[in-house]
C-alpha cells in the first residue's frame, strides 16, 4: 500500500466515524456520483477494528452515533450499546440530554458570551450542542468516572477538531483544554461528595442527574456552591421523570437549601416510534 493510499484510508476511517456510510451512500447517489471504492474498504476495515476493540475492552461494545439536532447541526458520539457499562450509566446518552440540547439551541441568548459549567456531562451531547450553537465564552464539562471522561474527551476531539481522533486517549487526563472558535473548552473531574467548584460561572447545566436519592444532597450542595460563586448565576437542570418520589426528593432538597425554582417547563421526548414517550422537566434555579 502506497503512502498516498494509506493517507486516504486514514481520512476515510475518520469520515466514517463521523457519518453513517448508508447516509453518505444515499447522498452521493442523489447527485449522480459514484462512491469511492476505498470508502467501502475503509468501512470494512473499521468494522473489523471495532470488533477487535470490543474484545480488548472487556466485551464492552462501542458504537458511533450521529445525532441530527438541526438542519445544519450533527453531533457524533462514541457510546456503548449498554445502559450500564463499567459500573456507570454515563457511557450512554440519556433522554434529558436531548431535550436540554434542543432547549439550549432555542434559548441561545441565555448562553451567548457566558461561562458555562456542566455537571454530569456524560458523553457530551448537551455541551457540544451549546459550544457549536450558543457561542459561550467558556464551557467546562465535568464528570467523575474515568471511562466517561476519556470517552467524553474523545467525543470533543471528534466534533471540535475536524474528526481528529488520537490513536490512544491515555494522555487525555484531567485538565484537558482546547479552544474552539470563541469558546474555551475544558474537561475536569468533579466528585460532588468531596470536590469543590473553584471558578465562577454564569450558567450551570445538568441533564439526567436526578435518578438516585442518595446523590441528591451532594448534587444540590454542588449546585448551590457553583451558583454562589457569581452574582445572578443561573442553573438549568433537565430531569427525566422516572420515579416521582425521587424527583420530589430533589425538589424538597432544593427548597430546604434555600434555592429558588424560578421557572419550570415540561417537555416530552421519544427516541423512536417503538420507544415509550418520556416526560422531562427543565428547572431554572437561582439562589
Amino acid at each position: 500500500m502506497t503512502a498516498m493510499t494509506e493517507e486516504i484510508h486514514k481520512l476515510s476511517e475518520r469520515f466514517l466515524k463521523m457519518y453513517p456510510v448508508k447516509d453518505v451512500d444515499l447522498k452521493i447517489e442523489d447527485i449522480n456520483l459514484e462512491v469511492f471504492d476505498g470508502l467501502y474498504e475503509a468501512y470494512t476495515n473499521l468494522l473489523s477494528q471495532e470488533n477487535r476493540n470490543t474484545l480488548n475492552c472487556g466485551n464492552i461494545s462501542y458504537c458511533y452515533k450521529t445525532y441530527c439536532l438541526a438542519p445544519e447541526l450533527t453531533i457524533t458520539l462514541k457510546e456503548t450499546r449498554s445502559i450500564i457499562s463499567e459500573g456507570t450509566t454515563g457511557m450512554f446518552t440519556w433522554q434529558a440530554s436531548h431535550v436540554l440540547a434542543d432547549w439550549c439551541q432555542k434559548e441561545a441568548a441565555r448562553l451567548n458570551g457566558k461561562n458555562v459549567l456542566e455537571l454530569g456531562a456524560g458523553l457530551g451531547l448537551t455541551g457540544l450542542t451549546v459550544i457549536k450553537t450558543c457561542n459561550p465564552a467558556s464551557y467546562t464539562f465535568t464528570d467523575l468516572h474515568t471511562s466517561v471522561l476519556k470517552t467524553l474527551k474523545e467525543n470533543i476531539l471528534i466534533n471540535l477538531c475536524n474528526g481528529s481522533i488520537p490513536e490512544s486517549t491515555e494522555e487525555l487526563t484531567d485538565g484537558f483544554k482546547i479552544p474552539y472558535e470563541n469558546t474555551r473548552v475544558s474537561v475536569e473531574r468533579l466528585d460532588w461528595t468531596s470536590d469543590h467548584v473553584h471558578s465562577s460561572y454564569d450558567v450551570v447545566l445538568a441533564a439526567d442527574v436526578v435518578y438516585d436519592t442518595e446523590i441528591i444532597s451532594p448534587l444540590v450542595l454542588i449546585l448551590k456552591e457553583a451558583l454562589g460563586k457569581s452574582d445572578g448565576a443561573t442553573a438549568y437542570v433537565a430531569s427525566t421523570i422516572r420515579n416521582r418520589d425521587t424527583f420530589n426528593c430533589f425538589r424538597n432538597t432544593l427548597v430546604s437549601n434555600n434555592m429558588k425554582i424560578k421557572l419550570e417547563s415540561r417537555h416530552t421526548y421519544q427516541e423512536s416510534p417503538s420507544q415509550p414517550e418520556s416526560t422531562i422537566i427543565i428547572m431554572q434555579l437561582m439562589l
